[in-house]
């Protein structure tokens, strides 16, 4: 979340996450989608809905806070 905090309103890739969070070389994509999804449980009024965390679909993540 940390991360996504310090980025917010900016996209931020798969590859950007995976190193700010775990690491250089740490490359386990369904360890960060199974991260988001629980930040997305804590966060979101509407799980089905991201209001919070959005998806760039084939790119990574983006904190929207407006």
């Amino acid at each position: 979340m940390r991360v996504l905090v310090l980025n917010a309103e900016r996209v931020l890739t798969h590859r950007q996450l995976l190193n700010q969070i775990w690491g250089e070389g740490y490359d386990e994509l369904h360890t960060l989608r199974v991260n988001i999804s629980n930040l997305r449980q804590k966060l979101e009024p509407d799980s089905d809905k991201s209001t919070y965390i959005h998806t760039e679909p084939g790119v990574g993540y983006r904190l929207c806070v407006r």
